[in-house]
């Protein structure tokens, strides 16, 4: 996909894959959104453009799905009004490149927000010492002029620098008609501030650039707080698509093997996967015998046998046995790339209480003007001066930013996302976690599922003569040289690092014989492999639990 735009002073429409432009459906990274309101602009920038069937855009995820009659338009030209804003658009890209988008904001916001808290530290020391009986007083006037000055130049800095994010994000608003928090905030700021310099330049009046930065100044930091709170989900999700390994062993038409990016392979390649990797791209089996660990993909918490003719997944761990797997999904096509996508059109479109919050804000601000214009009304029938009119209507501006209502709901499914993501659970849609509030039970018709993933040993049974401690150690030297997730739990029980006294080698789906260097052969499997090792147990084990048959030199 070569669509990638960034936000610049002249955006210009770029080069669309024709698999693109004319498919009727994508979903896109939108950049430089700075708030909810932001997301209802690019919302109904989309949605105006003729032949758009469905757009929506989500703030939390920083991504637009959108649906257009490929008989009427095409996506350069429904992008073009977008890019016209300001703000950039590619398409989704993985995760973490969104993740590091997300890091690079939070770094200059942090920027933002130590020249704002100096701006914003000296306008109000200015304004306390104003408020202290006589000591501006005291003062020449050509000083007392040039101090509130400085205050003034101080808070215009807050303002156009550490708020300059508000203020773009107000105006693209208002030029794609849903002014939203941000223009609430920038008239606010920008109010307090004008009001200020007209009372200097008369000598009368209060003084309020303490008000303008200090706003900007806590605005800031709530947003650093939110954009942290994204990242952090985000780097969660991420976490899905870091599982595959970014290289692979190929092998080579002459027999030898190649490390190359996972991007690079093609299908009908091999490529070798040894005891304890991750499968880098999906595949079949063709030579070797395993098995292979697929929590990450399918949530299964016993590892599954696989053989030749057996189709793999990456992202699964291969636990005991070396493959040879041919490449059948390339990267972008694997399983565990379309359950990312998923994921990223999730969070693309809106659930209804999502939908719900957004239009509640956005029919909040026509409401805030309309009760900041009737509160300075009312103050001048009722005999205020014009001045305190003016306060109290940009108060009512400042006070009342519907910034809450408009994020809480989109961030609550972000972090409701990425926890699910962390325990392996993926979610088909944002109606399905909100309805999620409303179970009380729930039931499961499969057992066995409901495990922690990571077996553990329940019992040691010696044979008559033999102490648990034998055993266990026995069973523990087997298995020193196996990935396998029945091998972690005996060597857990052990407590004791594992040791390579000896020699393991692996038989995929049977057990694991060890061989010492003073001639000790332990066998630890299935009784079928201690059987066909000339090794059988005497009498069987009635456990509600897998057995492992241990036998030492017969």
């Amino acid at each position: 996909m070569g669509l990638n735009v960034v936000a610049a002073s002249k955006p210009a429409v770029p080069e669309i894959p024709p698999e693109l432009e004319s498919s009727g459906k994508a979903t896109l990274a939108i950049g430089g959104m700075w708030c909810t309101s932001c997301a209802k602009a690019v919302e109904a920038m989309f949605a105006k453009q003729p032949g758009v069937k469905q757009a929506s855009v989500s703030f939390a995820s920083e991504t637009a799905r959108v649906h257009w009659d490929t008989g009427r338009t095409v996506l350069s030209r429904i992008i073009e009004p977008v890019l016209k804003l300001g703000y950039g658009i590619s398409p989704v890209t993985r995760a973490d490149a969104q993740y590091q988008n997300i890091k690079r904001e939070v770094d200059d916001l942090k920027k933002r927000l130590v020249w704002a808290a100096g701006g914003a530290g000296w306008t109000m020391l200015v304004s306390l010492v104003d408020h202290w009986p006589g000591r501006m007083t005291a003062l020449e006037p050509e000083v007392r002029t040039g101090v509130f000055l400085s205050a003034g130049a101080a808070c215009i800095l807050v303002i156009f620098y550490s708020g300059l994010p508000f203020l773009r994000a107000g105006m693209r608003t208002l030029k794609a008609g849903v002014p939203g928090m941000d223009f609430l905030i920038s008239a606010g700021a920008l109010s307090a501030a004008a009001l200020s310099f007209w009372n200097l330049f008369r000598g009368a009046g209060h003084l309020y650039f303490d008000a303008a930065a200090m706003l900007i100044a806590f605005l800031l930091g709530g947003r650093i707080i939110e954009h942290a709170a994204r990242r952090k989900s985000r780097s969660t999700l991420q976490t899905l698509l870091a599982e595959a390994p970014a290289r692979a062993s190929v092998l080579t038409g002459d027999g030898k093997e190649a490390r190359r990016a996972v991007e690079e392979i093609r299908c009908g390649e091999r490529i070798r996967i040894r005891p304890g990797e991750r499968i880098s791209l999906d595949g079949i089996v063709r030579q070797g015998e395993s098995a292979v660990d697929n929590s990450l993909i399918t949530g299964e918490s016993r590892p599954v046998d696989v053989g030749p003719g057996i189709r793999v997944l990456a992202g699964a761990i291969n636990t005991d046995g070396e493959l040879i797997v041919e490449v059948e999904q390339e990267k972008g096509e694997r399983r565990i790339d379309h359950i990312s996508r998923k994921m990223g059109e999730i969070l693309a479109e809106k659930a209804p209480y999502e939908t719900l919050s957004a239009e509640l804000a956005q029919k909040l601000v026509p409401v805030v003007f309309g009760v900041s214009l009737l509160s300075a009304v009312w103050a001048i029938f009722g005999g205020s001066t014009t001045e305190e009119a003016i306060v109290r209507a940009v108060s009512v501006l400042v006070i009342t930013c519907p910034c809450a209502l408009g994020l809480a709901t989109p961030m609550a499914l972000m972090v409701a996302l990425g926890e699910g993501a962390k325990f392996g659970l993926v979610f088909r849609d944002g109606e399905t976690i909100e309805k999620l509030a409303l179970v009380n039970e729930i039931y499961f018709d499969k057992t066995g599922t409901l495990t922690e993933g990571k077996p553990a040993v329940a019992a040691l049974l010696p044979a008559q003569g033999v102490s648990e401690e034998e055993l266990l150690e026995a069973a523990a030297l087997a298995e020193s040289g196996s990935e396998h997730p029945i091998a972690h739990a005996v060597l857990k029980r052990w407590g004791k690092e594992r040791v390579n006294q000896g020699t393991v080698r692996a038989f995929a789906g049977k057990g694991v014989e060890w061989s010492g260097q003073n001639g000790d052969i332990i066998l630890a499997g299935s009784a079928a492999f201690l059987q066909e090792k000339g090794a059988a147990p005497s009498g069987g084990v009635n456990l509600q639990a897998t057995a492992v048959y241990t036998a030492k030199n017969g």
